[in-house]
């Protein structure tokens, strides 16, 4: 055992899905928290000693979280707050302040840092961490734990006689490669799954290899305020040798917002993993405008086997609303020359928008079974913070309450009113439309050819509990 206290303890919240989504939970699946491990790989180059816990994963309660921090030794408490976890979130800080007077505890990810005056001015939290996060806690842990000031360190938010202080932003990091891989070895790796990302029993692993986004969607919040970066090809390569040796990774999740986003990038990856003779299979997510015939034909040859898409509309003038750039005729050609190459196409849509009708919303769902995909995830609009969206519709006030529990992408399953309704639209009858467009998307032959496909060879209780999920709660809405 080591004789060091850890610096810092850096927590992903536990979870409250049963509460939240009901019979949705099935639809969560624990995935890897890779902003952490980010943060605690850096923080150790830097010469910290740092204890992860991802409390979802372990399903950790309050009374284990304390525990766990006071085994650490740690004095300095670093929590992951997502709009979907916020609520849950608050009442772990208020915990572990209760029963650990002296903690400093940090708030990082895009929620707080819309809403730092709130978690500040109540005391929930000690610091709010802005933007990226590594610079910014190697900074406040080294000086917090020699007792320097703080107060000019940027990229924070605190309280200064009953008075929030938001410091200016730090400036993004320019050169992603100069940051190590997540540290995976700090969470039980053999424990998160992506049954949405691929159903085949293969060991799955994703790998992030840019940050930020160059679109605009409004519904959208990545791209606020961050300019887009990406790492090199050789640093993404490198990468992906590195989880095939220590991880035995079959399948790569590349988990960017945007992989496909210069053409040039994707054909030296392309290229690379063919010379390196990697034998990995792999996903991504893409935009159609820059769907290419033989572009998609080099991402087939280097094992590409699935491309996700946000289409969100079949109504042109919904996307136009929405600023995404693209066109019906856009989405028709590039989904056909995907499935020409026998690449998957997944694709994501909207139901609910500004100003949709339900005639709008029937055009959308009929546009969706027309389309040659394997599989469409519909939600119905969430609002979330940071968003252009966000502040058109329910205004600036970030003092504003709000029930956090109402903003998530399966609230459709539970009780719960959205925020937002289109004007004449109710909420029973969106729910109608959702389960229906699930029901008459999976209910069709080409999909029941596809799920018979994977069964062969899936975790077959998994996928039945799924489809169970979404049967049940179609039978009663449809």
């Amino acid at each position: 055992m080591s004789t060091k206290e850890n610096d810092i303890i850096l927590i992903f919240p536990p979870n409250t899905l049963e509460e939240s989504l009901g019979r949705a939970k099935v639809f969560v699946s624990a995935t890897p928290p890779y902003g952490i491990l980010y943060l605690a790989s850096f923080l150790e180059k830097h010469g910290l000693k740092v204890k992860v816990v991802d409390a979802f994963t372990n399903n950790c309660s309050f009374d284990d979280i304390v525990k766990i921090i006071r085994e650490s030794g740690a004095k300095i408490a670093g929590i992951s707050c997502l709009t979907s976890n916020a609520v849950v979130t608050e009442k772990l800080c208020l915990k572990i302040q209760e029963e650990m007077k002296n903690i400093k505890i940090c708030l990082g990810n895009i929620h707080p840092t819309f809403y730092h005056e709130y978690y500040i001015k109540n005391k929930i939290a000690s610091f709010i961490i802005h933007g990226e996060g590594e610079y910014t806690l190697l900074e406040l842990v080294n000086k917090l734990q020699v007792g320097q000031d703080t107060s000019n360190i940027e990229g924070i938010s605190y309280l200064k006689n009953e008075d929030v202080v938001r410091n200016p932003d730090r400036e993004l990091i320019k050169n992603l490669d100069e940051l190590p891989f997540p540290a995976r070895e700090k969470v039980s790796i053999e424990k998160y799954k992506y049954p949405f990302f691929q159903m085949l029993p293969r060991k799955t692993l994703g790998i992030l290899t840019s940050r930020g986004c160059p679109m605009g969607c409004t519904f959208c919040c990545v791209q606020h305020g961050r300019s887009y970066r990406f790492n090199s090809v050789d640093y993404v390569i490198s990468e992906i040798e590195h989880v095939i040796k220590e991880y035995k990774a079959e399948y790569i999740v590349i988990l960017d917002s945007l992989f496909i986003t210069s053409r040039k990038r994707v054909y030296e990856f392309c290229k690379k993993i063919k010379e390196r003779n990697l034998k990995i299979k792999w996903g991504c997510s893409g935009h159609i405008n820059l769907i290419e015939d033989n572009l998609v034909k080099e991402m087939k040859s280097a094992g590409c086997e699935r491309i996700d898409f946000g289409i969100e509309s079949g109504v042109q003038s919904l996307l136009d609303y929405v600023n995404k750039k693209i066109t019906i005729e856009g989405i028709k050609k590039s989904l056909e020359i995907v499935d020409q190459h026998g690449v998957s196409s997944v694709c994501a849509f909207i139901i609910g928008l500004p100003g949709e009708t339900e005639a709008m919303t029937e055009k959308t769902i009929d546009f969706m079974l027309s389309l040659p995909i394997e599989r469409a995830n519909v939600s119905l609009l969430t609002l979330y913070p940071g968003t252009k969206m966000f502040y058109d519709i329910l205004g600036q006030d970030t003092n504003k309450e709000m029930d956090w529990n109402r903003f998530g992408a399966y609230y459709s399953f539970g009780n719960k009113e959205p925020y937002y309704l289109p004007q004449g639209r109710t909420f029973k009858e969106l729910k109608r439309k959702y389960f229906s467009s699930l029901w008459r998307f999976y209910m069709r032959p080409r999909q029941f050819k596809l799920l018979l496909k994977a069964l062969k060879k899936s975790n077959i209780t998994e996928v039945i509990s799924n489809l169970k999920s979404v049967v049940f709660s179609s039978l009663k809405s449809v």
